[in-house]
């Protein structure tokens, strides 16, 4: 199933549109959203975050999209710090497309499968630039390194 909206109508009309997005998410029992690649377009990255936001948190859903790093969806996606939507950095342009669409591609193909993303498509999101939390432990460094390191 395809969506699509334009990207000048999107700021203006957001919550009207997510809303209708949901609903029609809700009414075809989506499992898992691609949004994008919106490479160097603002209003295009903008509109992939807040859409995968809103189906995340409404219906739980994983989502994929993929823009350029300084694309100010990026700082969306930070912001909601939503640990079911993955956004992979892309080029600026779409002459990048055959690169994003294969980074994009092995990590839809992994959730589609019910499947979490391994640790290398995990740091190849822009998820891995600020995941790391900090937490108390009286684990040795060397206990917590294996620990870390294993899952």
């Amino acid at each position: 199933m395809t969506v699509h909206c334009g990207d000048d109508y999107f700021p203006e009309h957001r919550d009207e549109v997510v809303k209708k997005i949901i609903e029609i998410a809700r009414a075809r029992d989506v499992q898992l959203v691609v949004a994008g690649p919106a490479f160097g377009s603002g209003r295009h990255g903008y509109a992939c975050i807040e859409v995968c936001q809103g189906l995340s948190t409404s219906l739980g859903l994983t989502c994929v999209t993929g823009m350029h790093p300084e694309n100010p969806g990026i700082d969306r996606y930070k912001h909601y710090r939503n640990a079911n939507v993955f956004a992979f950095p892309t080029s600026g342009v779409v002459s990048g497309m055959e690169d994003a669409l294969q980074k994009m591609a092995s990590a839809i193909l992994r959730l589609g499968s019910g499947l979490s993303l391994d640790l290398r498509q995990k740091r190849a999101t822009f998820r891995g630039e600020f995941a790391w939390r900090n937490s108390w432990t009286r684990a040795e460094q060397s206990e917590r390194w294996i620990c870390s390191s294993e899952r």
